[in-house]
């Protein structure tokens, strides 16, 4: 018998605040260093699997190479997405308010606890206190992990330009993780993304952007409390109009 070995998600420095900027601290390459992190940690990867497949006997090093290939594909995708990041200005002002609303979903769902309507905020920690009183959402702390980022970066392209990406929408992406490994988080990132780019483009746009369907109870309950909290974070960038959007 062979133990599959159990699936951890790997971390990283990729900042939500740093990504969002929406003070406007950064410089664009400033900006976009965690994504350019991602992208040579990525290639480093390949790289490293390419060269211990040499070592595989021939059957092995065959489904090696496939998913390296895939893998190689994938990458291609992120460097896509990265790139309209920086040659449309529309593009990057909605990844960095999804970003933004990422990192105020995430606080609120982590910090916060439940209340009464008429009472206080309970707030689980003191170091964000004044950001989530005041509802500023200024100096939240938040960290992609690097599936995470990388999802939401391929799925850019075929979600701002489906005409153009064609080939892309032809294929089901499909996010395999134990429970706990953040998995909702990646997908909200491209909802919360898609949403946003809509009603930059047509700020009447208010149709079905994403019909979401879970299979037990449970589930249903805490993901409509966690896609609640992000719906509030994109309503409350709307109305601030973050970025002068």
């Amino acid at each position: 018998t062979y133990e599959v070995k159990n699936i951890e998600p790997a971390e990283g420095d990729f900042r939500m605040e740093t990504l969002s900027d929406v003070n406007g601290n950064l410089n664009m390459e400033e900006r976009n260093l965690p994504i350019q992190k991602l992208i040579s940690g990525y290639e480093d990867w390949i790289k490293e699997q390419s060269k211990i497949s040499l070592g595989l006997d021939e059957e092995q090093q065959k489904v090696a190479t496939k998913h390296i290939d895939q893998a190689e594909k994938y990458l291609d995708r992120i460097k896509e997405g990265f790139k309209l990041i920086n040659s449309d200005v529309d593009v990057e002002d909605a990844f960095r308010l999804t970003n933004f609303a990422m990192l105020i979903q995430f606080n609120r769902i982590k910090n916060l606890s439940g209340k009464d309507p008429d009472e206080e905020l309970k707030i689980l920690d003191d170091s964000v206190s004044e950001a989530l009183k005041d509802n500023s959402h200024l100096d939240l702390p938040g960290v992609w992990r690097p599936f995470q980022l990388a999802f939401l970066l391929a799925t850019i392209p075929e979600m701002v330009y489906p005409e153009t990406y064609k080939e892309a929408r032809e294929e089901i992406d499909l996010i395999w993780f134990p429970t706990g490994g953040g998995k909702t988080e990646a997908y909200f990132a491209v909802l919360a993304l898609t949403i946003i780019y809509r009603r930059l483009m047509n700020p009447e746009d208010a149709g079905v952007t994403s019909i979401m369907r879970y299979t037990l109870r449970l589930l249903t309950s805490d993901q409509f409390r966690r896609s609640s909290a992000l719906i509030c974070a994109l309503d409350f960038i709307r109305k601030e109009k973050i970025l002068n959007r």
